[in-house]
């Protein structure tokens, strides 16, 4: 678990110049040692994308 908190801490900056931190989740549900992360673009670049109804 330190081990992925450094790994995120450093992660920050980078991921942060192009995109919002929107979550990073950690479960004792399920597979062992499995982190989630959700990272989001801005709001204005989601309503800007093609949408045909279709799961890609």
């Amino acid at each position: 678990m330190v081990e992925w908190g450094n790994h995120w801490a450093r992660g920050l900056p980078l991921r942060s110049k192009n995109m919002a931190a929107v979550a990073g989740l950690f479960s004792h549900i399920g597979e062992m040692q499995v982190v989630h992360h959700f990272w989001g673009e801005s709001a204005s670049d989601l309503f800007h994308l093609p949408f045909d109804g279709k799961l890609q």
